[in-house]
């Protein structure tokens, strides 16, 4: 966040109050801040890139929470969720792990974090119910129109991911 906004959220945060643009009436604020960053702010700050009152002001209580690829367990829940939560959203079947889909998806690092997994699970229930039509797939695609096991696909979506081939 560029310092001048920090200047604004602090002054925001300190008198509670805001001044609509058009207006020259204050409105009075009861909120609540919750921030998330994935930036040192002890560092920036000693750095000069994020102001020191501000920091203070917001840092009340801290709640680190590790990447993904730090938390085998959650991947397989997180997994199972999105994958209800997919197969409802798009009238699809839900997609079930075996032992070897499991050791694919916790030797992915997901360097989008929950994001990459509910993103990746969302294009994988579309692309799974197309191969159980037995439709065929876009040409670029390494999983052939034959239907296939689900850890065969997994694997094969990974690839494709890490090999920017993901255009579905």
């Amino acid at each position: 966040m560029p310092l001048a906004m920090q200047v604004k959220v602090l002054r925001v945060l300190q008198e509670r109050e805001v001044i609509r643009i058009g207006s020259n009436e204050p409105l009075e604020l009861d909120l609540r801040l919750v921030c998330a960053t994935n930036k040192d702010l002890l560092a920036e700050c000693n750095a000069g890139r994020f102001r020191n009152d501000l920091y203070y002001r917001i840092n009340v209580v801290e709640l680190v929470m590790p990447p993904l690829r730090e938390r085998d367990d959650d991947v397989v829940l997180l997994f199972d969720y999105f994958a209800r939560q997919a197969a409802a959203t798009y009238n699809r079947p839900e997609a079930v792990l075996n032992s070897a889909d499991i050791g694919l998806l916790l030797n992915h690092p997901w360097p989008g974090n929950v994001r990459e997994l509910k993103i990746s699970l969302n294009a994988m229930s579309c692309l799974l119910w197309r191969l159980s039509k037995d439709w065929p797939m876009p040409c670029n695609s390494p999983v052939q129109s034959r239907r296939r096991g689900m850890s065969r696909f997994l694997s094969s979506f990974i690839i494709m991911k890490k090999c920017s081939l993901n255009r579905l």
